[in-house]
Order: structure tokens, then sequence, then C-alpha cells
């Protein structure tokens, strides 16, 4: 899980992180240069940046479930 203070996540950020099996990006990231496996689920907020990055490269992605 990102933290939402942040806003980009740099090319090699998760470069040896082999058993990665799920990323949840909040809306505040504006910029996503990643080198992560497809098979990799993103978890994201309708309508982000990394909707689109999802959407755009091929991550299979689900919405964060909102809180009450």
């Amino acid at each position: 899980v990102m933290g939402s203070g942040m806003r980009s996540i740099q090319l090699s950020a998760f470069q040896f992180c082999n058993n990665l099996e799920s990323l949840t990006i909040p809306a505040s990231y504006t910029y996503l240069n990643m080198l992560i496996d497809r098979d990799v689920t993103l978890y994201v907020e309708p309508g982000s940046y990394a909707e689109s990055f999802a959407k755009l490269y091929g991550f299979d992605y689900e919405y964060i479930p909102s809180t009450p």
C-alpha cells in the first residue's frame, strides 16, 4: 500500500520485488513509471491517474474499497 502523501513512483522502485502480488495506489499519485510484472493487481481509485495507467498498460485492476 503506497502512502497517500506521495505523488509519484519511479522506474526502479520495485525492481527486485519478485513476489509482489498487488499494489494499492491512492489518487494523489499523478506520475507512475514502474517496471513491474503484468500479473500484479493494482488497486486504484475511480477516475485516478493510476486507473488510466492500469488501463493503458494492460494491468489487472480493482477499485480501492471505500470506507464509510
